[in-house]
């Protein structure tokens, strides 16, 4: 991770876990640059500027100065590229021409596959001996009762009662972690149930109390933890000095600001955490928005009276569904891995010319606004756009939704209402038994007929 670009964006957490890559192999610069020297093969894929030695060596550069992954240090150096062509400073790159350097000319994803064809077929040779293969069955590692230092504090645990919610914010699994770090853990009775998880899953990892009520956790926990928004109920149980963890969009939430503060109490809202590399870890949009992707897909064909796969009977050929996902953000992406392993035709399309190439990436076919603009915003967030561009993209949105079958909406702007991109006619315009699901419901949804937290079917068109 670049220092310039700040944080892995959400959508290569998507990526990596679809090449089933575990998040720990990514660094930042500066973890990496001291132990470059040690690396035997470095392969550059595309990147030019951030790894140009003059910005270390040479003063005149106009580049001089910036920071730079220093790729030229390893042993060998492998750069992907299409032609020699600079980078977007226009400056001359050195590395090209360095004796350690090697350029391997074509398209990334090509070159890729035959590097990685050929370590395959000399994987033994290369690497030696295999060190046993890894489970994927975790264990909880506890230590030693007297190996956990004494309790300093209380981190507390109540039942989510926002209706549809099924999470807890706390598993078993942090449990040690936490008794590590000196705290002990006070769980209301049933904290997990929803989520498939028995209290005794959690006391028999030791230094946890469990209580039957949530004013109990309130009244001695230093730190309450909860996946969403507390209540108000809750806010009015607050200690003076206790901090409230949880995760709630900004917007209507001044009454239980207020009530907490009147409790000289303090309350952290997850969804405001900085979309830095330092905080990529806590960052629970993205992994919800992961699971929403996908989770979005499975309900869909669970309610679509159709196959999501071509399907070849005795009595003919059925084809394969067609999806429509808009927004290509991290639960776009997700949506779409998940529809296209489900044998589904997918379509996407984002305002954000980026996408493209990770939509086609995932399997699915990118569906372009003819009127292209720059819709990139702040954090990954798309940006309001033109009016000749909405009309525009209004007339592509009323042909795909016609004839797809499911349709995923994803897009919201950053404290501002979701945009209406599915109208009542589009909806008419869809076969009976056909589904929309809106992901920006919580916003006020993408589709004109969206309630928030109701299925909806129209009566006109039977679209659900």
């Amino acid at each position: 991770v670049h220092p310039v670009a700040g944080r892995l964006p959400g959508h290569m957490n998507v990526l990596l876990a679809e090449a089933n890559v575990a998040y720990d192999t990514v660094q930042e610069m500066d973890e990496v640059n001291p132990r470059m020297s040690d690396v035997d093969v470095c392969i550059v894929v595309g990147a030019n500027d951030i790894v140009n030695p003059d910005t270390k060596s040479n003063p005149n550069s106009s580049i001089f100065g910036m920071p730079a992954l220093e790729v030229w240090n390893a042993k060998k150096v492998v750069v992907l590229k299409r032609s020699m062509a600079t980078g977007y400073s226009g400056v001359e790159n050195p590395l090209f021409h360095l004796e350690n350097t090697m350029m391997l000319f074509g398209d990334a994803k090509t070159s890729a596959d035959r590097i990685y064809t050929a370590l395959d077929q000399r994987q033994t040779e290369i690497a030696g001996q295999s060190g046993g293969e890894s489970t994927d069955n975790e264990v909880i590692e506890l230590m030693a009762e007297d190996d956990y230092p004494e309790a300093v504090g209380i981190i507390g645990v109540v039942v989510e009662t926002a209706a549809g919610e099924s999470r807890v914010a706390l598993v078993p699994e942090g449990v040690p972690k936490l008794r590590e770090l000196g705290f002990s853990i006070l769980l209301q009775k049933g904290a997990g149930l929803k989520a498939g998880i028995c209290d005794e899953a959690y006391s028999r990892l030791g230094g946890v109390h469990v209580v039957q009520t949530a004013v109990e956790v309130f009244q001695k926990a230093h730190v309450v933890l909860k996946v969403g928004e507390p209540t108000m109920e809750e806010a009015s149980m607050a200690e003076p000095n206790q901090v409230i963890v949880g995760c709630f969009r900004k917007q209507d939430s001044a009454p239980l600001l207020q009530e907490v503060a009147q409790r000289h109490a303090t309350l952290i809202n997850m969804a405001c955490i900085p979309r830095i590399s330092r905080a990529q870890t806590l960052d629970v949009l993205t992994s919800m928005a992961n699971i929403a992707g996908y989770r979005c897909v499975i309900d869909a064909f669970n309610r679509l009276p159709r196959f999501s796969r071509t399907a070849v009977t005795a009595s003919g050929k059925l084809p394969p569904a067609k999806v429509f996902i808009i927004g290509v953000g991290v639960a776009g992406l997700s949506a779409i891995a998940t529809a296209h392993s489900l044998g589904a035709k997918v379509y996407a399309t984002d305002v954000r010319m980026a996408a493209r190439e990770q939509v086609e990436s995932m399997g699915a076919e990118f569906v372009m606004v003819k009127e292209s603009t720059l819709g990139e915003g702040v954090g990954g967030y798309a940006t309001e756009v033109s009016q000749n561009f909405q009309e525009s993209q209004r007339r592509l949105y009323t042909k795909y939704v016609a004839e797809a079958d499911v349709v995923i909406t994803t897009a919201m702007l950053p404290h501002a209402p979701a945009p209406v991109l599915i109208t009542r006619s589009m909806v008419g315009s869809m076969r009976s038994g056909s589904i929309i699901v809106d992901l920006a419901a919580a916003g006020g949804g993408n589709c004109e007929l969206t309630r928030k937290d109701e299925v909806v079917t129209d009566q006109q068109s039977g679209v659900v």
